[in-house]
């Protein structure tokens, strides 16, 4: 981990150089602009409501994976927990367990509202790169005016592209005593004492002055006595980080629907049930011992199954 002084865009004026970083030519730097290097489809949230998904393919994936991990090795600050390695949605949750009460909001559409203008000026200002080079990279990210939803590098690009306005949101908070934390476009603020609706109003505020908004109706108000559900996780109210009960129910779910005969599930279901009991497990380590026994073996037999002879 480094300062922006060391990361390898710093001061970058030469193509050839950006290239070559990136393993593309000189003209791919020109041709992976193209919105045609994105597969763009659809798909339903929680809420009922179509997606969009942008993800980049072929060799501009490999140029986003590049950038990101040159970004993310750039010193994150504390309140950061999206695109930092060893940091998730269950250590955001943790960060916030001791608070006695606790305010979550989301970020309107902050992927499609993060715009062009901020990203370049992160690239030109922050890692003082010349013009030409700004906007290569800044096209390079972008789908068209945005940063695309299924790429690996609009998380931490997200951040650093606002990452005035959200020091400003943290230095405002721990002035009134509250801890702040981001996590992709989900912020928390923790208190022991209860949080005003003010303090809510005057971040809403900073952020209208980048154009950025908060879902009125996502934001609420957890007090000492209630169960808080923080990034995914619930904590009780005598501060336990606690597994999921979404998580538990689709569980659940996909083995009843075949009886809770494990041999039934077909290898995507394997996959699918796995993953989602090692995340339980990464909160509390003793969830669903045999489950994950049995499971592991499934995946590990079909694995050997589809090798070639």
């Amino acid at each position: 981990m480094h300062t922006v002084h060391g990361n390898f865009f710093y001061k970058l004026s030469n193509k050839k150089r950006l290239a070559k970083y990136l393993r593309v030519s000189l003209k791919e730097l020109l041709t992976l602009q193209d919105d045609s290097n994105y597969k763009v489809w659809s798909e339903e949230g929680e809420n009922g409501k179509l997606r969009e998904i942008q993800e980049p393919v072929y060799k501009l994936k490999s140029v986003h994976s590049k950038i990101q991990k040159s970004l993310a090795s750039i010193v994150a600050p504390e309140f950061l927990f999206s695109g930092v390695k060893g940091k998730s949605n269950i250590s955001n949750a943790s960060y916030h367990k001791d608070g006695n009460y606790i305010v979550t909001a989301d970020i309107q559409s902050f992927y499609i509202n993060c715009n062009k203008e901020h990203i370049f000026r992160f690239f030109k200002y922050t890692l003082r790169t010349s013009d030409d080079i700004a906007r290569i990279l800044t096209e390079l990210c972008c789908y068209k005016t945005f940063l695309p939803t299924g790429s690996p590098v609009s998380q931490i690009l997200a951040y650093h592209s606002y990452a005035r306005i959200f020091n400003r949101i943290d230095a405002f908070s721990k002035a009134n005593d509250i801890t702040f934390s981001l996590y992709v476009d989900d912020i928390t603020l923790s208190s022991e004492k209860s949080i005003h609706r003010y303090i809510l109003k005057t971040i809403s505020k900073l952020l209208k002055s980048v154009n950025l908004s908060l879902k009125k109706e996502k934001t609420k108000f957890y007090n000492k006595n209630s169960y808080k559900i923080v990034t995914g996780c619930a904590i009780s109210p005598d501060h336990i980080l606690l597994r999921p009960n979404k998580i538990m129910r689709k569980i659940d779910n996909k083995l009843c629907k075949h009886e809770k005969d494990l041999s039934k599930l077909t290898p995507k279901e394997i996959e699918s049930v796995l993953g989602q009991v090692i995340y339980l497990r990464s909160i509390t380590p003793n969830s669903y011992p045999q489950l994950f026994k049995s499971l592991s073996l499934m995946k590990t037999e079909e694995k050997i199954k589809q090798r070639p002879l």
